[in-house]
């Protein structure tokens, strides 16, 4: 804790050390900042291939959801049940396989329970 008794006898050992402590704040926040900034940038620059894949995966989606049914069909195959492709394309896009899959069963499962509700 800082003292704040020689602060107020006019020593200012109080405001030095607030002064040294705020500085070594930003001194940490702008160091987390930058490794941020950079993890980002590797993560994100150059990446052509990632949005390669992302743009396949993204494809697939939208065929299962708006496509011919043929597409549709082919569409969920790839996204719900294939086990070579579907693994490869995920991690060539920087996205894990499982957590894509899961989130595609949970967005399924939501529909199907939205077209029972509007049924009934």
């Amino acid at each position: 804790m800082i003292a704040r008794s020689d602060d107020a006898a006019g020593g200012g050992f109080g405001r030095q050390s607030e002064s040294r402590i705020s500085w070594e704040k930003g001194a940490i926040v702008n160091n987390l900042a930058a490794q941020y900034q950079a993890q980002y940038q590797a993560q994100y620059q150059g990446s052509t291939n990632r949005k390669l894949w992302q743009a396949v995966i993204d494809r697939a989606m939208s065929e299962w959801v708006r496509g011919p049914v043929r597409h549709k069909q082919k569409a969920e195959h790839f996204l719900f049940y294939d086990e070579d492709d579907f693994p490869f394309v995920c991690r060539s896009a920087g996205l894990d396989p499982g957590y894509v899959r899961e989130s595609l069963w949970l967005i399924r499962a939501q529909a199907v329970a939205g077209k029972s509700t509007d049924a009934a």
